[in-house]
């Protein structure tokens, strides 16, 4: 799981700030994935900050993508690189805001690793 200084840190690596425009959203979103112990809802809290309430000033798609790799890669999981990307695309379209919903979609991402 991870701590908020470590995702400014992911935002700012992914071209970003690290200012938040939502830090509100943010800061509820970490505190529900940090007492979720399943991977999938605490990756789904976060996404949903990040992509459909903006949770920082910019490149919330970036960091969406790379916390999502970072959080396959922990797991041990492959994933499907073109779906990851459409995945995140669309749920930052739709501004899905549900935490299910997102996980689904994500869910669909994973592929056993080679």
């Amino acid at each position: 799981m991870y701590t908020k200084k470590e995702l400014v840190l992911l935002n700012q690596e992914a071209g970003g700030s690290g200012i938040f425009s939502n830090e509100k959203s943010f800061d509820s979103a970490l505190k529900l994935a940090q007492s979720n112990s399943n991977w999938l809802f605490q990756l789904s809290y976060l996404l949903q900050s990040l992509l459909a309430d903006f949770a920082f000033r910019e490149e919330n798609r970036k960091t969406a993508l790379l916390l999502s790799i970072h959080y396959l890669e922990e797991e041990g999981l492959g994933w499907d690189r073109e779906l990851l990307l459409r995945t995140i695309f669309k749920i930052s379209q739709t501004r899905i805001n549900n935490p299910i919903k997102i996980a689904r979609s994500l869910y669909h991402v994973v592929r056993e690793k080679n």
